[in-house]
Formats: structure tokens, sequence, C-alpha cells
């Protein structure tokens, strides 16, 4: 404990001297309920340092009895006297004696900086990035439904977190580490800032007082991974993410789980304000970058619910601590940037009804100086107040704030017996852009227990059930370029006595199948339990006050009921055909555009306007009669979008489903380009993605080559792509999707024969002769045990061509290095073909072969993904050294198949010979070195010529490692001779007594 001078009677001292008071309160909590009596003692308070400690000036007024029965008080010249004192007893008095010293007079210059180098500092955030969330009692002030409110007008007690960050090491090295010395001078340069805010508020007649709660580096909450000068400021998540959840906060996000710290300190604390301070150290000294690498150097949102700063942010010495948070922390409280350099659309900005006026770099230009332009103050010592624009005051809520709601009713414990409860209050006066909010608390726990939007109503009708209440009423608006700060009307007090009746509402009541709806229980008497049916729902029936939201998966009428009993009496509330399941298009579904209209029916086509629009047009060759086209060639506006939209379609039960398309276009110049678009979306837009976005050369059909002197026309099948999406995003949904055609004016784009339908997995068993072990039962794995299997499918390299479906070519990681009978033998290309002319293939695709014989898709378990609907497909496989086989006949193919097995002698397949049997097992022939589809040992083009010359011809005991086709039984070696050599495989295959004899493959 500090002990100072006390005096009786009147104070010794002269009006505004800067002193410190220090009273036995244990915490911050208690030090903020002390306030009011300290005020009425004739003190100022400025900043609560901590537990106990004030530091402030004495009014003119001041009283010495009242403040002596709280504590002592100390002044300047008693600073040295600390006899046991606590870390924020001495920064008070510190602060104090740099006071005396005139530690902060003058204002020093600034250090030479381009501005033009570093991006704007003042931050908004996004509607999305206000977490929503009830406050947990009524001592919160928030006057949204959300947490995310609460810095937006400088007034009251205000809750400061200042946190040291620092490098744990684990992620970033601790490059930078905060010295004492370092931590004390910004403590008192923070402490500084706000003492200047305090008297500034008050030279406006408004009171405010910070609470200031220093988290110093090196503990447990400020040491996380990151060292902050060592990334963009983007990356701020990493370290105040880490920094909140050290704290045990978390949320949708790093913004978010400020909020809920913030909110907590202000519960706690009974603050009116709160925001957080990330102070990153960058000493100079050790050659620290004094910006982020993104060149920004300090930085806030407007209205929190955090400012970062660095040490030593370019463009200012680390002495100037006090004038950068000084600046950051106005932006908190909905003050804008003004210096010329902050981006001309402060310019257009307003806050509490008043406009920007003093913006330096464009048409609403004014010269003052001011704090939000070169964070400058006037006066000195205690005295020095932050230099003003003349509408900062108002963004900062000291004027032209809201005049607060008035309650008109119920009010006074007025007992209501009937439902709903009308509340009513007056505007006064608020705009037509001011909404609101309306909340009801229980008053014996304090607990919120509903929040509504009330818009610009004065009028709102609420079920409740018996209790004491007490509500208010707020508006204001949350936009930061036009709002209002949200002001809170008086509170008022009622009970609610009404008879048992069972209610609920239910959002929205119109759905597509696989939507939710919410309902929410209305129900008024006193109910203690609380029976839910919802026929056709997920859950069909629940007990408790709070559903969860219900899921309806088949279209049609459902009706809800709710049952409610005080344990005595019973209601229930049936409502019939409550909430609307509407359905889409089954599976498959299929438009070829050739139906006579356009757009088809039950499709629609807009336009941002201008002229360009999707319409239907007759094209030549490839079998299309009508495709959907943009006539981008004739469109000479702005940029603009069309938009063709499909009907809504049902993917409930799909597992795979596919978007199937072809598309033709050729661009016209570099500069003249089109995109195209494939957006999802279900009924509610609550499930979106975007499944296809290609322009210019990457949509190109036509090879790439541009098209100037005509409109672009498809009149072969080559210059149309067909495409086939994965759009798993949407299973279980009803769904649309959307064609946007972006364009500035170019050339032409076609779409047609648009089809949805649920692919499936087709199971498929083979086995290669050339690394078979016939004591193992298994195919060896050589080539991967060598590392030789490539992670990529090798057969585009190779010139084949797959189609365009979102088929993973790549083995997933991993999959390689699984040893045992699931470990991968190579790749194969799996092929599905028209069950009416098998030479005709629908499908092809890479995959891998196990050991075992499985054929699986990259992720070296499930079986091969199809991007065809089920039917009777003809089904082949091929190898790029062994010779492929089909199925006899077209087999059905459907998800839950047994697998088609190939390595059976008893499955038939196309042609004769087409294996070779082994035992109770079929073999694919090996021996096809030179990839020409069949198998010779002698005459022109025969495979074994082929490995002596990859072994040299002058050498043929040589042996030739790698990933080669001429390596016919997959051990990684190309062998001529000796054991294990590639060559007698092929004339064992043709024949050793027919060398002249050949093999070939079997597939249309």
């Amino acid at each position: 404990m500090v002990y100072g001078l006390l005096f009786s009677g009147l104070l010794l001292g002269s009006f505004q001297e800067p002193v410190v008071l220090v009273t036995t309160a244990p915490d911050l909590a208690s030090s903020v309920a002390q306030l009011d009596r300290i005020r009425d003692a004739g003190m100022h308070v400025r900043v609560v340092t901590g537990p106990g400690v004030f530091f402030g000036t004495l009014e003119e007024n001041a009283s010495t009895d009242m403040l002596m029965r709280m504590g002592a008080i100390i002044r300047a010249e008693e600073t040295s006297d600390r006899h046991g004192s606590s870390i924020a007893q001495d920064l008070a008095l510190d602060y104090l004696a740099a006071l005396e010293e005139g530690r902060f007079d003058p204002l020093t210059t600034r250090v030479p900086m381009d501005w033009d180098g570093h991006p704007d500092h003042q931050l908004s955030r996004s509607e999305a990035e206000h977490e929503s969330g009830d406050r947990e009692a009524q001592t919160a002030p928030d006057w949204t439904c959300s947490n995310s409110y609460n810095s937006e007008y400088m007034a009251g007690t205000v809750y400061v977190g200042a946190f040291f960050v620092e490098s744990n090491g684990v992620v970033d090295t601790d490059q930078y580490t905060w010295t004492p010395q370092a931590v004390s001078d910004v403590e008192l340069q923070l402490l500084d800032a706000w003492s200047i805010w305090s008297w500034t508020a008050q030279q406006h007649g408004v009171t405010v007082t910070a609470v200031l709660e220093l988290y110093g580096p090196g503990t447990s909450t400020t040491l996380q991974p990151y060292e902050p000068v060592l990334h963009p400021s983007t990356e701020d998540h990493l370290w105040i993410g880490a920094i909140m959840g050290n704290l045990g906060f978390s949320g949708s996000g790093h913004l978010a789980a400020c909020d809920a710290f913030n909110s907590s300190k202000r519960l706690v604390l009974n603050a009116t304000h709160s925001y957080c301070s990330f102070i990153a150290y960058n000493p100079p000294a050790q050659g620290a970058s004094s910006a982020f690498t993104d060149g920004r150097i300090g930085y806030a949102y407007l209205g929190g619910p955090y400012l970062q700063l660095l040490y030593k942010a370019n463009g200012w010495g680390t002495d100037q601590v006090n004038r950068v948070f000084g600046h950051e922390t106005a932006h908190i409280f909905h003050a804008f940037d003004e210096y010329a350099g902050s981006g001309t659309s402060n310019c257009a900005r307003a806050f509490n009804g008043t406009q920007n006026a003093n913006f330096q770099g464009a048409q609403c230009n004014g010269m003052a100086p001011c704090v939000m332009v070169g964070n400058t103050w006037t006066g000195s010592g205690a005295t020095r107040q932050w230099d003003l624009c003349a509408h900062t005051p108002a963004h900062l809520g000291w004027n032209s704030l809201l005049v607060p709601p008035t309650p008109k009713k119920p009010l006074n414990d007025t007992v209501l017996t009937t439902q709903p409860v009308m509340f009513k209050w007056q505007r006064n006066g608020a705009p037509p852009s001011a909404y609101g909010y309306l909340k009801v608390f229980d008053r014996s726990s304090g607990d919120l227990v509903q929040c509504v939007y009330s818009g610009q109503n004065d009028s709102l009708p609420l079920n409740l059930v018996n209790g004491s209440y007490e509500w208010t009423i707020s508006q204001g608006n949350t936009n930061d370029a036009s709002g209002w700060a949200g002001v809170l009307g008086a509170a008022g007090q009622f009970k609610v006595n009404a008879p048992l009746n069972a209610s609920f509402t239910r959002a929205p009541a119109v759905v597509c199948a696989g939507s939710y709806v919410d309902f929410t229980n209305t129900s008024t008497g006193a109910p203690v339990s609380w029976s839910w049916d919802f026929p056709g729902g997920q859950p069909a029936a629940y007990d408790g006050p709070d559903p969860p939201p219900v899921l309806y998966m088949i279209p049609g009428y459902k009706s809800v009921s709710l049952t409610v009993s005080d344990g005595s009496t019973e209601h229930t509330f049936t409502q019939n055909n409550a909430v609307t399941v509407t359905g889409g298009q089954p599976l498959p579904f299929v438009q070829d555009m050739n139906g006579g209209g356009f757009p088809p029916p039950g499709w629609s086509a807009t336009t941002t306007g201008q002229g360009l629009a999707w319409s239907g047009d007759a094209v030549p060759g490839c079998g299309a009669q009508t495709s959907a086209f943009v006539n981008g060639w004739s469109y000479h506006g702005p940029a603009a979008t069309a938009r063709l939209s499909t009907p809504r379609i049902d993917l409930t039960q799909a597992t795979l489903p596919y978007l199937k398309f072809r598309y033709s276009y050729a661009p016209k110049s570099p500069a003249a380009t089109e995109m195209l678009q494939v957006y999802g979306h279900d009924c509610g837009q609550v499930n979106t993605a975007t499944f296809f976005n290609r322009a210019g050369a990457a949509l190109a059909t036509n090879g790439g080559g541009f098209v100037s002197g005509q409109p672009w026309m498809p009149t072969t099948c080559e210059v149309w792509h067909e495409v086939a999406l994965p759009v798993d995003a949407l299973v279980g949904r009803i769904s649309q999707f959307w064609f946007n055609l972006f364009s500035i004016g170019g050339q032409n784009v076609f779409v047609d024969d648009v089809t949805v339908f649920d692919g499936v997995r087709l199971p498929v068993r083979v086995l290669l002769q050339g690394p078979w072990d016939e004591e193992e039962q298994l195919m060896d794995d050589g080539l991967r045990g060598a590392g030789l299997v490539p992670d990529a499918e090798p057969f585009t390299a190779a010139g084949y061509v797959f189609p365009d479906a979102g088929i993973g070519q790549m083995a997933a990681p991993g999959v390689l290095a699984v040893t045992g009978p699931q470990a991968i033998v190579d790749w194969v290309v799996l092929e599905l073909r028209d069950a009416a002319d098998p030479a005709q293939v629908l499908f092809v695709r890479p995959a891998l072969l196990r050991r075992d014989g499985s054929v699986v898709d990259h992720d070296g378990v499930l079986p091969p993904r199809i991007a065809l609907p089920a039917g009777n497909y003809f089904v082949s496989i091929r190898h790029r050294n062994h010779l492929g086989t089909m199925t006899a006949t077209a087999v059905p193919v459907a998800n839950g198949m047994q697998p088609i097995d190939l390595s059976d002698p008893a499955t038939a397949v196309w042609g004769a010979d087409a294996r070779r049997i082994q035992g109770n097992k079929a073999l694919l022939w090996c021996g096809d070195a030179d990839q020409d589809h069949r198998v010779r040992y002698t005459g022109n083009g025969n495979d074994r010529d082929t490995i002596l010359l990859t072994v040299g011809s002058t050498t043929p005991n040589n042996s030739v490692p790698g990933y080669l086709p001429q390596d016919t039984n997959l051990n990684g070696h190309v062998r001529y001779t000796g054991n294990s050599n590639d060559r007698d495989a092929i004339l064992l295959n043709v024949g050793a007594g027919t060398p002249s004899n050949q093999r070939v493959e079997q597939i249309p």
C-alpha cells in the first residue's frame, strides 16, 4: 500500500492538479464501483491503472473529507514514497512524475514517411463478421442482439485491455523479445493517451474514464506462436485468435472472440464500452521492420473490437506511441481518418448525422489540425487536449447522438393477464435510417428472455410466460459510413399472469425438401413441460421448450403440434399445414434446348441490363438443333452479366451428383474475352458453390485462336467441349444452377445438353500377368516399393485424353506408402462404353490398381467414381503394357453393385482368348512393350526389339531401372536376358513353338 499525505479540511493544491488516489479496492470491478463516489468528492478520474489505483485531477470543489475516507492521495512531489507499492501504483506514480518533469512536452516532430506506401489503417468489418449472440445479463449494454457493438461512442467507463504480444517460438522464432524498459515506456504512453482523451472529453462536457488492464509479455496470456512483424496485418487473426484462446474465448473467428472477451469485461466491470489493444515489439535497434509485411503500420476497426499497434511505426518514434494510440483509439469510437493519404472514401462518410468535413485529400478538403490528421494535441502537462476537427466530437458521440427512445407501456410493474404483451415506445424523432431492438429480461435472474429486431416500429407484440420482467428498447444504425451510435431507453418493469396457452411460430413457412425450419415456443401461462410433434420431420418429436431446427426431406404439407402443461392442466395447439415443403425436378434431369421455346419451361433468363442476354439459337452440325447462347459479338456496352437459371432440381436422394453440359467458345482478342461461371445453390442459398469458372483462353474450345472477323459459330463437334462437374456441395438439397456469362463485348458463347444425374462408383477387379505371384496369389508391388509409381496418372503425358469431369488424377497423399495386399501396383484406365455400340466410349478415367486386384479411386480405398448415371454399359480396362479386356455384354452398373471380377475366368469377356487363364485366375496378357495393343515376338513392330533397344543392342545383359513400358513384369527394371527378364514372357504368350504368332487386344 502507498501512503501519501492526507490533509484535513480543504485539500492543498491547485485546481486541476494531477494526483493519484489509492484505495483498498481489491479488483477492477470494485474499483469501477467506487468511481461515482470519487467523482462526487471532486476528483476527475481519467484512468484506473489497476485495482484501487486512480489517476486524475482535482476539481475546484474537491472535498478532502470524502476522499480521505476512501484512500490516500499522492501528489507529484510525493511519488518517491513507495513502500510496498503494486505494479499498478508504480505505473500511476511514474506517470505523475513524468508529467511533473514535462516528459511529454512539447509535441515532438514526426519522422518523415511516405504515406502512399502504407494501406489505410481505418478498417470496417462486414455484417457477416458481427457474430450474433444474446448478451448474458441486463448489465451488459449492447444495444443489438449481438456482442459486436462494444465501442460506439466515447463516454462513461471504457475498458481497455492492452496485450504486449510475444512469440513462444513454436511457429515463428521469438526474434524480438520485449524488454522491461520498453514495456514500461509503452505503458506510460498508453496511460498518457487516455489521460488526454479524458481531459478532452471533459472540455466538451462529457465524462469518460478508462480502465486500463495490462497483459505483459511472456505470460501464459500473451505468449503465442507468432512474431507479428514477420506477417502481413491481414494475418493478425493468428496471434489475436491465439491470445483470445489462451483466455478461453473463441467464436467464428478472432473478431468474434474479441467481441466475447470485451462483452465479458463490460459485464464484470459494469463498463459502458470496451476494446482491446495489441502491441507488437519491433525494436529499431535490432533492425526490425517498422511496418507489417503488407506495409500497414497500425490500424483499428471502426466501432471496435480492437486496434493493433507497433512499438516502432514507420513515421513515428518510439516516444510517440501515445500519439498513434490516441489516433487509433478514436477509430474505435467512430472517428474517421482525415489525412490526405487515407482514401477518398472518407469524404463521403458520416456518423451520428454529421458529415466528414476535414478530409485533406478530396472535395471535402479542410486543413485544420486534428488528431485524425497528424495525431496532434494542444496544451501541456495534464491540460493537454487532442486537436479535434469540428465534426469529430459528433463522430465520437459527444454531441448529435440520437435521443434514446422512451418506453410507454408496459411500465410501473403493471400486471398483464392477456397475451400477447403489446410493447409501445416513442422514437423521439429518430430518422428513418435508425432501427432498434426490443429486449426482455427476467427480473429475478437478469437473463435475457427475448431479443427482437424492432426496425423502425414503435410497437411490437410478444408472448411471454408468467413472471416478472424488465424491458428496454434501443435505436441506432450499425453502418460504419452513415450510421448512428446505438442508444438505450430507460427500462420498464411489468409482470405477466396469464392463462396456460400453447403457441409457437415457425420460420420459414415454405421450404424446399432438404431444408430446416426453426420453431419458436411462444406459449403463455406457467408451463413446466412442452411436448412437440413434427410429423414428417427430423426429429419427429421433441420434449422441451426450445426444439432444434427440424429437417424436412419429403415434399408435402406438414402439420405441427405443441402440448404444454403447468402440472395440473394441459393445452394443445395444432397448426395444420404449418410447413409447406416443395420439391424439384427428379433425376436424371435432361434439357437439350430443342423444345421450341426459350428459355425452356422452368428455366429463367435474366440480365444486369445493357442488352446482354441468353437466348436460343439454331446451331448447325454435331447433332445440335438449338442451343442456348449469348450474343457477345453484337454486344458493345459496359461490363454486364447474363444469367440462365435451371429449374429447381431434387438432389435430396443423390449421393454422387453431377452437372454435365457442352459449351463452345472462341475469344475475339486478348482484351475482349468472356467468362463463363456455373454457380449452384440450395433454395435457401444456405449452401452455395462455384463449380466452373473459366475465361478467355481457358474457356476457348477452338484451341485458343482468336476469331475477330466474324461471329463465332460452332459447326463441328471438335469445337464443342463437354464438362461433367461433381456438385457434391449440394447433396441432400433441392438445388438450382446458374450459368453466368460476363462480357464487355467479344464473342458468342454457346451452351447445350444440360443434364444433372447421380453418378456411380464402379467396383472392378483385374489381375496383371506381369507382376502376378502365383504363390502369394497377389501381384507384386515392385514399382511402388522402388518409388517408381508416379503420383500423377501417366496416360495424359502419353497422349491419352480424359473428359473434363473433375476426376482426381493424382494419388492422394499417403496412398503410395500403403503396404500389404492393399498396396498400389500401378495405374490403369477404366472405360464405360455404350450398350448399343461398344466401340463408343462414354466415359473414361484413370484409376489405381491394388495388389489384390481391386481397382480403386485416387484415395486408394473407394471404387472409382464414374460421371455417368446408373445403367447398362460395356466395361473395359486397359494397362500401359498389358492387353486390355472388356465385358462380353453390357452389364448393369449401379451404386452398391457387386464387383465386376475380370480376374474370374467365369466372367465372360469380349472376343476369344482375351485373357491368360492361369489356375483359377484370369490375367491380362503382358508384353505390349511398344504400346500398340498387340504382343509380338518377331516381325515388324515386335515388342522384343523394343526391350533390346532399351537395355542397349550391344549390351543385352544390361539392366535399366525406371517406370518404363518395356518393364513387362513391373519389377522396376528392364532386362533382356537373365532371371526375371522381360523378353521371355512375350515368347511364352505368343507360343514358344510359334514365335511368329501375335496376340491382339480384344476391345473394339
